[in-house]
């Protein structure tokens, strides 16, 4: 009696799993469905860029030497010409004095035999050779001159200083950065582009710019350059687009870009959350499918995807405007597997 009762309890235990799995099989799922619909579809390259000015200049000191004195710093409006900033010039000012000091004798030389000429106590040759040294002694003066003038770092242009690169005490190589000078007015967007997308791109193509500053808004430019050669260390291309007079943006804020390749009407559209990929191929995303509800069953679809946006996704090909698809499809959906809409 004990074995008969062990033998049934051993074939509910196999019974219940096989049981769960029929009901599990053969039960329909509950799915949430959309009709693909018509609408414009935007094929567009995004990028990161940044806003800054269009007439701007790299200002930096002509000799290398130690910051003493800052005279201007991140906002301040200057005039060209205006010392932005002074380094230390105490050894060219002890060569200027002794500049001053060989041309004072050199004069008072050249002086003193012209005054001998006009007695007839020196020579022509002699006063030539005074007038020659006094000459030299001039230039040299002259020279040592620029070089104090070479201790200060002036602004190149009318404009607002948009950037600051040194601090007193800190030693600067020649011709290195110092500050950005930005003329104001006109404004553009420089956007760095990944390498397999700058071959889509065009002068003139439309671009949409958002900053978080203003949320909401977008800037419209088309594309003005783009530069032949890559950022060798991003491989990434550098566009630019002109901003209109009325933009509100400043330098140096960052914008999400969209340049616009084109545009299609009664385009073929489904939710951005209906697309499933397969495994990522050569970095970009994997073949595109979507899960569709056919006569009670669930399938799953290969499309070709077009342009992607945040909330719809273009069909090329693959899939019907009738066709019912699984809006957000969970990882657990089998192909073949009985589905309803869920309410």
């Amino acid at each position: 009696m004990r074995r008969i009762l062990t033998v049934i309890a051993l074939v509910v235990a196999l019974a219940a799993p096989v049981a769960w799995y029929g009901w599990r099989q053969y039960s329909p799922v509950a799915v949430e469905t959309a009709q693909p619909r018509r609408g414009t579809a935007i094929d567009a390259v995004y990028a990161t860029g940044v806003v800054e000015p269009v007439d701007s200049s790299r200002v930096g000191p002509v000799a290398a030497g130690r910051v003493e004195r800052l005279l201007a710093d991140v906002g301040d409006r200057v005039q060209r010409g205006q010392v932005l900033a002074t380094l230390d010039d105490q050894q060219v000012q002890h060569k200027l004095e002794e500049a001053r000091a060989r041309l004072a004798l050199a004069e008072r030389e050249e002086a003193r035999q012209r005054a001998l000429i006009g007695r007839g106590a020196a020579s022509e040759q002699a006063l030539q050779r005074t007038e020659s040294e006094a000459v030299q002694a001039r230039a040299a003066m002259e020279a040592v001159r620029a070089q104090v003038a070479d201790m200060r770092i002036v602004a190149p242009l009318d404009g607002v200083v948009i950037s600051r690169d040194v601090d007193v005490g800190q030693s600067l190589a020649a011709n290195s950065k110092a500050f950005v000078v930005a003329a104001p007015g006109r404004l553009r967007i420089a956007a760095d582009v990944d390498e397999r997308d700058i071959p889509r791109i065009r002068p003139g193509a439309a671009v949409a710019a958002r900053a978080e500053g203003f949320p909401g808004r977008v800037f419209s430019s088309t594309v003005s350059r783009i530069y032949d050669s890559a950022d060798s260390g991003t491989r990434t291309f550098r566009i630019e687009a002109l901003l209109g007079a009325d933009a509100p943006l400043r330098p140096g804020m960052t914008v999400d870009v969209n340049i616009v390749l084109s545009e299609r009407a009664e385009a073929l559209l489904v939710p951005a959350t209906s697309i499933v990929r397969g495994p990522p191929r050569g970095g970009r995303p994997g073949a595109a499918a979507v899960w569709v509800v056919r006569d009670g069953r669930l399938r799953r679809i290969p499309v070709e995807a077009g342009a992607t946006g945040p909330q719809w996704v273009e069909i090329l090909g693959g899939l019907d405007q009738g066709d019912q698809v699984v809006a957000m499809p969970p990882q657990s959906l089998a192909e073949g597997r009985r589905a309803r809409a869920a309410r």
